[in-house]
């Protein structure tokens, strides 16, 4: 249950941020939805880094937001 409602925040904040790309950059519903799936998924990453007392914190988030700019990068080249 906890981790539901955890998860279902993380998605409000995913679609939120998603929903401020689509309002810059005119994205179809297809890509909005897209985006909010990558959003989720490295906002989730995140989560579990602080929840499960990631001992190199600094080091795992520098990975994570590095892998989510290459993510985000081939997302808004690609021609979905």
């Amino acid at each position: 249950m906890h981790g539901q409602i955890h998860q279902s925040h993380l998605k409000k904040y995913a679609e939120k941020e998603a929903y401020g790309w689509t309002l810059k950059l005119n994205l179809s519903n297809y890509k909005t939805e897209k985006l909010t799936e990558i959003l989720l998924n490295y906002k989730i990453k995140e989560g579990e880094a602080v929840l499960n007392g990631t001992i190199d914190f600094a080091e795992t988030q520098k990975a994570n937001v590095k892998e989510k700019q290459e993510k985000l990068k081939n997302f808004f080249q690609s021609r979905i």
